[in-house]
C-alpha cells in the first residue's frame, strides 16, 4: 500500500508488519516474516588464527580455529554471504 503525506513524500507500507522484540538471528527473522530459509555452506576448513582472529577471540596467535564460507538464502534468493 502507498501511503502520500503532503509535503514529505510517498512511503510504502505493508498490512503485514508486525513488531519483533528482542534479539534474533537472520533465519529466525526470516521465519518470523514466514519466509523459507536455507544455509549453503560454501566451505569449511581448519586454519590457524592470525593476530586479528586470535585477539577476537582471546586465543593463542596461531591456534587452529574453524573457517566457514555460507550463503543464506530467503525463499531460494541469496541474501546474505558471511564468513565466520
Amino acid at each position: 500500500m502507498n501511503l502520500h503525506n503532503k509535503g514529505v513524500g510517498t512511503f510504502v507500507s505493508s498490512k503485514n508488519t508486525r513488531e519483533i522484540k528482542g534479539s534474533y538471528g537472520f533465519s529466525e527473522l526470516l521465519r518470523l516474516r514466514e519466509m523459507k530459509v536455507s544455509i549453503d555452506i560454501i566451505s569449511f576448513k581448519i586454519i590457524k588464527s592470525d593476530n586479528k582472529i586470535s585477539k577476537k577471540l582471546d586465543i593463542k596467535l596461531g591456534s587452529e580455529v574453524y573457517k566457514f564460507v555460507r550463503i543464506y538464502k530467503a525463499n531460494e534468493v541469496p541474501t546474505i554471504h558471511t564468513t565466520s
